[in-house]
């Protein structure tokens, strides 16, 4: 793996990494929303997901919410945190250290982001930086390119991902989803990352797109992920009234022998 490009422009992260023209594929997993600090964060579950994730080209996304980072006037409660945000953050290092050359990238979530305006400091830009990230590092979104493989023709397969933690939290799971399709008017992909949500969930679509150079329409298959995530109920989440969380963390498989993309709902299982 080589990281070819990494620049800011218009306020978006851009990353191309190149795995090699002999990488037949790989594997993108998502994860967010831990709230490190929380009552809520379920470290069983991050910990026993993480083992499993350790395979072979396998490669993390971090999107966001990693700290819960509650503080006065947040919805939740500061007096029921488990670590102080100081702890939450050395408790993130240590435990993706071990996983620092498999992070592709690293974004910011709505959490962390209340610190940031509160005291002007940015919790996520400091976890990338103790871990030798901080070029991987957006704190809005990312467009991140992948490169690997090749065909007959010698042609290499390029995946291009859209990733943001996302926004929206409505009540009923058509609510929240219909955040990522908001996703389709802003840029263009061939799969969008979004979290926030607190749901694992995948919606497919496709688009005809005219070739000027062959003169024809081709079909062109978009994916919207929701990436889940690491909580258990909340007293603040049950006091509103919200649906319960969908632990876990999908996986995303993309191909280097043909165009392809996979994704996997349940413990690197179930093919959606």
């Amino acid at each position: 793996m080589k990281l070819v490009v990494s620049r800011v422009q218009d306020n978006h992260r851009i990353l191309c990494y190149d795995f090699g023209e002999e990488t037949q594929s790989l594997s993108l997993v998502p994860i967010s929303d831990l709230h490190v600090g929380g009552e809520e964060f379920d470290e069983k579950a991050l910990v026993e997901f993480l083992q499993t994730a350790e395979r072979e080209n396998y490669y993390l996304i971090l999107n966001g919410d990693l700290f819960d980072c509650a503080i006065c006037g947040s919805r939740g409660n500061v007096y029921e945190a488990t670590m102080s945000p100081q702890e939450a953050l050395d408790y993130c290092v240590n435990l993706f250290y071990p996983y620092r050359d498999r992070i592709l990238c690293i974004n910011t979530g709505n959490h962390s982001q209340r610190i940031n305006r509160a005291v002007g400091i940015d919790v996520d830009k400091s976890f990338s930086t103790l871990l030798g990230l901080k070029d991987v590092y957006s704190d809005t979104a990312t467009f991140l390119h992948l490169q690997l493989g090749k065909d007959r023709h010698g042609r290499r397969f390029n995946y291009v991902f859209y990733i943001t933690h996302g926004w929206g939290n409505g009540r009923t799971i058509g609510g929240r989803i219909s955040a990522g399709s908001q996703l389709l008017m802003y840029a263009n992909a061939n799969c969008y990352i979004l979290s926030h949500t607190h749901i694992k969930n995948v919606n497919s679509t496709v688009f005809n797109e005219y070739d000027i150079r062959t003169k024809r329409l081709y079909k062109k298959n978009q994916f919207i992920v929701h990436s889940g995530c690491f909580t258990k109920s909340a007293r603040y989440s049950i006091r509103s009234g919200l649906r319960s969380s969908s632990s876990g963390a999908p996986v995303i498989s993309v191909s280097g022998k043909r165009r392809m993309i996979k994704v996997f709902m349940e413990a690197f299982e179930e093919e959606i």
